[in-house]
This record gives C-alpha cells, sequence and structure tokens, in this order.
C-alpha cells in the first residue's frame, strides 16, 4: 500500500534493495549452518577417534585377559596333574605303610609269643594280664593266663584277645610293655 501511487523507479529501487537483503540473509544463514556443520563435524571425527582408542584398549585388554585365562587354565592342568600324581603316591604309600605295620606287628606279636614261652619255660611268674600298646593304640594285644592253670597247657593255647583299633597317622606310639617280670604302669 506504501508503493501504490510512487513511482516506477522508486519501486523498482525498494525492490532491489529488499531483493539484495533477502539474499544477504540466505548467504548468512547458509555461511552459519555450514559453520555449524563443520563444527559438528569436527566433534564427530573427536568422539570417533575417541571411541576407535577406547575399542582398541579394549581389545588389548581382551587380548590379555584371554592369555592370562590360557595360563591360568593351564597352570590349573598341572597342578591338577600334579595333585592327581601325589594323591596316587600317597595311596600308594599309605598301602605300603599298612603293610609294613601289619608286618611289624606281626614280628613283634611273635617276639612276644618267643618271649612268653622263654618265660613260662623259665619258671618265672608271668602276669596275669599284660597289654602291649603298639602303633595302633592302648589295649591292642591283651593276654589272658592263669597261674593255676596246668603245666600241661602250652603258651601257644593260651588265650589271646586282641582288639583292633584304628592307627592314626600323626600319634604313633612305639612303648610296649613285655612281661619280664616287670610290672606295668
Amino acid at each position: 500500500m506504501v508503493l501504490a501511487g510512487q513511482k516506477p523507479e522508486v519501486i523498482m529501487e525498494i525492490c532491489t534493495r529488499a531483493l539484495s537483503f533477502w539474499t544477504y540473509q540466505a548467504h548468512q544463514e547458509m555461511t552459519y549452518q555450514e559453520h555449524v556443520t563443520e563444527k559438528v563435524k569436527d566433534k564427530c571425527a573427536q568422539l570417533e577417534q575417541y571411541y576407535e582408542q577406547i575399542v582398541s584398549q579394549t581389545q588389548s585388554e581382551i587380548a590379555s585377559l584371554k592369555k592370562l585365562y590360557s595360563d591360568s587354565k593351564k597352570n590349573l592342568d598341572s597342578i591338577s596333574k600334579k595333585f592327581h600324581e601325589v594323591s596316587e603316591k600317597l595311596i600308594q604309600k599309605s598301602r605300603q605303610y599298612q603293610k609294613l605295620q601289619s608286618n611289624y606287628e606281626s614280628l613283634r606279636r611273635r617276639s612276644v609269643s618267643a618271649s612268653v614261652f622263654e618265660a613260662g619255660d623259665s619258671g618265672k611268674d608271668v602276669p596275669k594280664n599284660f597289654t602291649i600298646p603298639l602303633s595302633s593304640g592302648d589295649g591292642f594285644l591283651q593276654k589272658e593266663s592263669s597261674r593255676s592253670s596246668s603245666r600241661s597247657s602250652s603258651p601257644v593255647q593260651r588265650k589271646f584277645v586282641m582288639f583292633p583299633r584304628a592307627t592314626p597317622d600323626h600319634a604313633i606310639q612305639n612303648k610296649f610293655t613285655l612281661p619280664l617280670g616287670t610290672p606295668t604302669k
């Protein structure tokens, strides 16, 4: 409405200035958007570089943890193998120990029987009850004999009462008492 009634040269001048102002604003808007786009691209590049660094660190940590896991697994396998070997050796040694212990006890009984025979033949007084605590504990072997028994019964025919007990590995006692005329405590 303001332009109505104006000369055509003035109207063209006003329209030219309006169009140049509009193009200036469009150019400024485009420049601003390009600047924002550049900033966003730079930020994206920095973030991409940062996250690539994090990914590479994570991958190296995963690789080191996998190596540690495989080393630990190998170590566990070797320790398990050694454990089984030692366990088998322990079982074998335990069997040998039990066999040796039974041989020792049988020899001890023979020795005690021989000393009882000698004591019975020599006419010494043999206590009525005596115990021979072996490595398996007190009261393992007990003999009952009577002074009133006839001379015709041999010492082999006398009664031996055995009380077996489990042998603890940590408390092996090597004391024994023989019927040689010494009273037992």
